[in-house]
């Protein structure tokens, strides 16, 4: 999640004629993210694995603007990672054609379950838990919740007790279960639980 200025990356994009413009951030935690190296005009030269060798380097935040052109030697219908695949192709046959926007934008991740759940709260705040339900949530009566992520059309059983977990879109929790620190999903044949 960022609140990067998108009017000022398609302003960058336009101006430097680059095929793709990824919005970075200066990387403060190279140890748990990778980065991108440049040149000091803002070319893309390289990745850094995370670790020591992504000192000083820039965090790529996820928003990007790329031309058609950067995508048409990829085969239809086949998955491909943009920035870690396809883009260090890209660097290889047309050198400079990828730039980075650099900027002190927010930057929150999102990316693992952990992320998730720090972010979540993070964005909460003060307000009541409450706030973390979606839409059409029923709790039944009795039913105790604490610390708890609600999506959108969950319903929990009487008496059911949920103690900081994720529960996902159209989860429904039985009448007197508990669950304590997993995700629920709704499987085909019931719920799916994993350890948060």
């Amino acid at each position: 999640m960022t609140d990067l200025d998108l009017r000022a990356l398609a302003a960058a994009h336009d101006a430097s004629g680059a095929l793709v413009t990824l919005a970075v951030v200066p990387n403060r935690e190279p140890h748990k993210y990778g980065g991108l190296l440049t040149a000091h005009d803002g070319a893309v030269t390289g990745v850094a694995r995370p670790g020591a060798g992504a000192e000083g380097s820039s965090h790529f935040i996820g928003v990007q603007i790329a031309h058609a052109d950067a995508f048409r030697a990829l085969q239809d219908g086949q998955a491909v990672n943009s920035t870690g695949d396809a883009y260090l192709r890209l660097l290889a046959s047309r050198p400079g054609c990828i730039r980075v926007y650099s900027c002190e934008a927010a930057f929150q991740d999102i990316g693992t379950t952990s992320d998730y759940w720090n972010t979540s709260f993070a964005c909460l705040g003060d307000r009541p838990p409450e706030q973390a339900y979606g839409q059409r949530v029923r709790i039944d009566h009795g039913a105790r919740i604490t610390r708890s992520i609600l999506w959108d059309d969950v319903e929990v059983g009487a008496d059911a007790a949920i103690d900081e977990c994720i529960v996902t879109d159209r989860a429904q929790i039985p009448a007197g279960s508990a669950y304590r620190r997993s995700v629920i999903r709704q499987g085909e044949h019931g719920l799916l639980v994993t350890p948060l």
